[in-house]
């Protein structure tokens, strides 16, 4: 009973985020729950997350002034994850999220429960499709299941996560005016998120093996998207314990 009375508490209990683009402009604010009222894991796909909040709010952004410049809406209404070769549907509510705050390239970006990272410029257009920072090796592979997070820190050049299993990695949001060298020299065991493309929205994935970085620099190299993403995990302590990695 008193879980219970607890869990019902801390998803009635509201805090409101609120974040401001690193070298001044527009700032962006978002009032959510403090627990999505179920269980972990951000609500899974498939499943609804309750909350005696509700299961929608409004991510505003504001110009220096307070005036409004764009509402969006939390969930988004079509709210799809490409893995592999699907498309699926994902639920979330507004106790799923954990953080927000701008890149220094004025890109918003909202970390879930989950990992699941989303991304969107000024003008509430999404940036890049949502993704997944840490993926949960131990999930089911065709739903692309996240890993829970412990904590998400926010940068200027991205986001840093660390999840559950304390694994940890750092997602850097990048676009047309970085060297395109540097994404196709990262690390071998980095993911490469770009935007979908309108014929690619029913085939291909943004997320996920596909996604790999490949030694290759040709089309990447020569005519790198708007906006993209490289997804890095890192060393950490536990997982140099356990492989007998000495640093």
């Amino acid at each position: 009973e008193d879980s219970f009375e607890l869990s019902r508490l801390l998803s009635t209990t509201t805090t409101t985020f609120v974040a401001g683009c690193p070298n001044g402009g527009p700032i962006a604010a978002v009032t959510a729950p403090l627990s999505t009222g179920g269980g972990s894991g951000g609500g899974g796909i498939g499943n609804v997350s309750t909350s005696g909040f509700g299961s929608r709010t409004t991510i505003r952004i504001m110009n220096n002034s307070g005036k409004l410049m764009a509402a969006i809406p939390f969930p988004p209404k079509d709210f799809s994850l490409f893995t592999g070769t699907q498309q699926i549907q994902i639920h979330r509510s507004p106790g799923d999220i954990i953080a927000i705050g701008f890149t220094s390239r004025c890109v918003l970006v909202v970390v879930l429960r989950d990992s699941l990272v989303l991304s969107y410029d000024l003008l509430g257009k999404r940036v890049l499709p949502p993704f997944f920072a840490l993926i949960d090796r131990n999930g089911e592979r065709n739903l692309g299941k996240g890993m829970d997070l412990l904590e998400a820190r926010i940068f200027e050049g991205g986001v840093a996560v660390l999840g559950v299993d304390m694994s940890s990695a750092v997602v850097e949001f990048l676009d047309e005016h970085d060297d395109p060298s540097y994404a196709d020299e990262a690390d071998v065991t980095s993911r490469r998120i770009v935007p979908l493309m309108p014929s690619q929205s029913d085939q291909s994935p943004s997320d996920g093996k596909e996604g790999k970085l490949s030694a290759s620099a040709s089309p990447f190299f020569l005519a790198p998207p708007p906006h993209y993403a490289i997804i890095t995990p890192l060393p950490t302590a536990m997982y140099s314990r356990s492989n007998h990695i000495a640093f």
